[in-house]
């Protein structure tokens, strides 16, 4: 590990062949198919003001999308070598989420300040063109996203501080059944600590 580099985020393959590690500023595809003999496939390394943060795969394995303060990286892993279709660049935070059926694509945006967070959803039904279809302000900073398997509702876990700088996680609850909306229906406080 790199002095102050986050620790790895692993991610197995839907097949169960391949395993996705982001670590400080690397994305690297090992191939353990072999357990006892696992090879690295692939390596990337991102800008190093880049912390490498969430990943995601498609339900049928084949898209990976990757996550940075600084960048959204959608890869096509059906070839042998991973196929960038696109980058996108805004102020990403950890949280990202795929629907099941792989068209809807949850992103938290904004790591540095609570304020300035938004929760967007994307039409990702082409992935070489994800289109925004709605936002929210959560004003917190999210940091893992699921979907329910019939995409009505997206739930969160969030940070936050409040104006005595207490650290707030809490739980949120969406209502996404007309996509357009993205309604918070409920949040709950899970623990205040100093």
């Amino acid at each position: 590990l790199e002095a102050g580099s986050l620790p790895p985020y692993l991610l197995l393959s839907q097949d169960e062949k391949s395993l996705f590690v982001l670590i400080g500023t690397h994305f690297i595809i090992i191939d353990v198919s072999n357990p006892n003999s696992p090879t690295q496939k692939y390596k990337e390394d991102y800008w190093t003001n880049s912390n490498i943060s969430s990943m995601v795969t498609s339900s049928d394995g084949k898209i990976l999308c990757t996550v940075t303060n600084t960048s959204l990286k959608i890869y096509d892993l059906s070839a042998k070598t991973p196929i960038l279709l696109k980058s996108m660049n805004d102020q990403w935070a950890g949280g990202i989420a795929l629907s099941k059926d792989n068209t809807v694509l949850a992103i938290a945006i904004g790591v540095d300040r609570a304020i300035d967070t938004r929760l967007n959803l994307y039409n990702f039904a082409d992935p070489r063109k994800p289109t925004i279809i709605s936002s929210s302000t959560p004003n917190a900073q999210v940091q893992s996203i699921v979907f329910s398997d019939d995409k009505k509702k997206l739930f969160t876990s969030a940070r936050s501080k409040d104006y005595d700088n207490n650290v707030i996680l809490s739980h949120r609850t969406y209502d996404i059944s007309n996509l357009a909306l993205l309604i918070q229906t409920s949040i709950r406080e899970l623990s205040k600590t100093r």
